[in-house]
């Protein structure tokens, strides 16, 4: 498993039950909220609450939420809409990612290494020399 640290701001939303059930982070995902991943204190938080959170993603499975490491609240604003959250995540300083000094080459090779046999098993004999078909569905498809 790859682990990616990185900021995300979010809104927390209770729905029908008493604490904190899904987030709508300002990515554009939607998560429900599994209590035993984020710091406890999250049950302070009031529906409609925007946080600013230091989140730890599984990038070998789309994305996957593994937990939040820390989160804190984004200062009220009255009315605050979806533009101004995402000026306030524009303000926010550029993350410090690990190995951003390597080239990508090296990245993608690291990250390979990880995919398990079985991963590489299900990829189609002919992905090579048919890469367009696959990726745009296109028709002009080899047979070779």
């Amino acid at each position: 498993m790859s682990k990616l640290q990185i900021r995300e701001v979010g809104c927390i939303r209770y729905g029908k039950v008493s604490y904190p059930y899904r987030i709508h982070w300002l990515c554009g995902l939607k998560e429900k909220i599994v209590l035993d991943k984020w710091p406890a204190n999250l049950i302070e938080m009031k529906t409609g609450q925007w946080i600013e959170a230091i989140v730890e993603r599984d990038i070998t499975n789309s994305g996957k939420l593994i937990r939040v490491l820390e989160f804190k609240p984004i200062a009220p604003i009255p009315d605050m809409t979806k533009q101004q959250a995402a000026d306030y995540f524009e303000s926010l300083p550029v993350a410090d990612l690990p190995n951003a000094d390597l080239p990508i080459e090296e990245i993608v090779t690291k990250l390979a290494k990880e995919v398990p046999q079985k991963g590489w098993d299900k990829l189609p004999s002919d992905l090579t020399n048919n890469l367009d078909h696959y990726l745009y569905d296109k028709d002009d498809h080899d047979d070779v």
